[in-house]
Order: structure tokens, then C-alpha cells, then sequence
């Protein structure tokens, strides 16, 4: 699926459909606000607190407040928006959405860095379940 949704990314850009910078601050600001008067008093927005403590990790784990909220949430919102705003034009023009995926997976370049970190797992173990995946849901359209 990361493959997959790299290449969606991808797609989506070349299609033209960079979200507007600004709507991304605004939209990571606010998720962050709301992660820290949750994580303040988890209780009270009915979050179990093990849930709330595993998000805390996961920030710390990336390195903490400044690089998670400034650099590596707001790429991930960044992708996000932009495969939402190509996913309602698709939708909106009448396109199939197995085409478009299948396409951007074939088109999309695919380079492991560390082939033996991903073993036994293979690109094209990926490619073909993706295949069966997209030509299922094709058959039942």
C-alpha cells in the first residue's frame, strides 16, 4: 500500500492538484491542538489514555514536537489532500478509479534502498496482488 499510495501521490501531482499551503498549516494546526487538549485530559474527550500515550510515542519516535508537527505531519496531510482533491475530480469526470491506480502504479518508479529490508516481500509480489485486488473489484463493478 505504501508503494501504491506513493504513486497516487505522484499522479495526483502531475495532475495539477497541489493543496493550497496555507489550508495545510491551518488544517495541522488544528490537528494539533486537538491532539494536545486530548493528550491533556484524554478522559474527558472518551480517548483511552493507552492510545493517546501511543501516539505521544510515535511523535518522540519521529523526534519529538518541533520535527513531527512542522516537518512530517504536514507531508502527510499535504498527500492526503492532494489524493483527495484527485479522487473528487476523478469522480466528478466520471473516471475509473481502478484505471487511475493501476496506471500510476505501472508508470511509478520504484527504488528500494535496502532490498534485504523488505525480504521476502518483492515490488512485483506487490504488483501482483494489486492486480488481483483491482481486477476483483472490477469484476463485481
Amino acid at each position: 500500500s505504501l508503494i501504491l499510495d506513493k504513486a497516487i501521490y505522484q499522479e495526483a501531482i502531475e495532475r495539477g492538484h497541489m493543496p493550497d499551503q496555507e489550508l495545510i498549516a491551518q488544517q495541522v494546526e488544528q490537528e494539533r491542538s486537538m491532539f494536545e487538549m486530548i493528550e491533556a485530559s484524554p478522559e474527558q474527550y472518551g480517548v483511552n489514555e493507552a492510545d493517546v500515550q501511543n501516539y505521544r510515542d510515535n511523535i518522540e519516535e519521529i523526534g519529538g514536537d518541533d520535527l513531527y508537527w512542522n516537518e512530517f505531519y504536514p507531508q502527510i496531510m499535504e498527500q492526503q489532500m492532494a489524493v483527495q482533491q484527485f479522487q473528487m475530480t476523478a469522480s466528478q469526470e466520471g473516471q475509473d478509479w481502478i484505471v487511475i491506480q493501476r496506471q500510476a502504479f505501472d508508470s511509478a518508479e520504484v527504488r528500494v534502498g535496502d532490498p534485504d529490508a523488505i525480504a521476502p516481500a518483492t515490488v512485483s509480489a506487490a504488483g501482483d496482488y494489486l492486480t488481483d485486488v483491482w481486477d476483483l473489484y472490477q469484476d463485481q463493478g
